[in-house]
């Protein structure tokens, strides 16, 4: 099999390769390497093997094996079937189904639909589609609460309430809805107003972004408004951030967040267990994930829930 061309922009947005070398270790569990027909040899976590190689031992790798270098190295994975890393320049008539071959636009893996064994490429976190997920509402500001206004992460000026704790009108507040071991795209929100000085409008986007010109909420004076938004956070310091901008009039700011797409932060190996075959069962687990992820959320801004 031929090697595809490719773009050079894909190549580098595909690129998994690290100086040659293919990261076998996981967070949190070390793997075990073996070379075929030698002896068991391991890597500490995150420790790199360079597959076709001889991988031996020194102070800086913590990776020992016995036994010249071998064509192909095991990682043994106890947690389901081994995986081969297989020399760059092996052809797949020489391979077999699951095995890895590191090329210059990234990892491929060998798979066999029955007509033999065939290379594609291994998916990334770039070509996966993010997570569209879903959970009861999180609380993540209320502007009437001591304790939710100490938790604005940045602000148009060191005090933007007034006398009422209320947003000044033509005053923004960053408000964070989690840490940077997420990977979030957009996320969907309820913003509500109440307690308004005077009819004003607001807008919620993202933070260090230009002020949009249109608003997300329009509300009347005194009574409660809500509305839900659709949102791209911003990073500010190591915590993804919306901005909530109100004018014309101050008014108490109260933000739910109820869903995001993107990526939440891996998991141990022994949180994610087994998938459940029934159609109600997968459901059942989807709502119990939701909940976790929402957990997870509130555990990474420290939000009592």
């Amino acid at each position: 099999m031929s090697e595809p061309v490719v773009p050079e922009s894909t190549v580098a947005r595909r690129s998994l390769m690290r100086g040659g070398a293919l990261v076998a270790g996981a967070a949190g569990a070390a793997l075990a390497i073996e070379a075929l027909g030698a002896s068991t040899a391991h890597a500490a976590t995150g420790d790199p093997v360079v597959a076709g190689q001889n991988n031996t031992a020194s102070s800086t790798t913590q990776l020992s094996m016995d036994g010249a270098a071998q064509s192909t190295l095991t990682v043994r994975n106890d947690n389901g079937a081994a995986l081969n890393l297989a020399p760059t320049t092996a052809t797949p008539s020489t391979l077999h189904a699951g095995d890895v071959v590191g090329r210059a636009m990234g990892p491929d893996v060998v798979v066999d639909y029955g007509d033999g064994p065939e290379l594609t490429y291994l998916a990334t976190g770039f070509d996966i589609p993010p997570t569209t997920m879903a959970f009861a509402p999180l609380r993540v500001m209320d502007t009437r609460s001591a304790s939710f206004r100490n938790m604005v992460v940045r602000a148009s000026s060191s005090n933007p309430f007034d006398s009422s704790k209320r947003v000044k009108a033509g005053s923004w507040i960053d408000v964070g809805l989690a840490d940077d071991s997420w990977d979030l795209y957009a996320t969907y929100l309820n913003v509500t107003t109440i307690g308004a000085s005077a009819r004003g409008n607001l807008v919620v986007y993202p933070s260090g972004s230009s002020t949009p010109s249109s608003s997300n909420l329009n509300y009347p004076a005194t009574t409660s408004i809500a509305n839900l938004c659709f949102v791209a956070p911003a990073l500010v310091g190591d915590t993804w951030c919306v901005r909530v901008k109100v004018n014309v009039a101050a008014t108490h700011v109260i933000l739910d967040f109820s869903g995001l797409v993107g990526f939440p932060p891996p998991e141990p190996v022994a949180a994610r267990g087994k998938v459940p075959a029934t159609a109600a069962a997968r459901v059942a687990a989807r709502h119990r994930r939701s909940d976790d992820v929402r957990k997870r959320l509130a555990r990474s801004l420290k939000l009592t829930d």
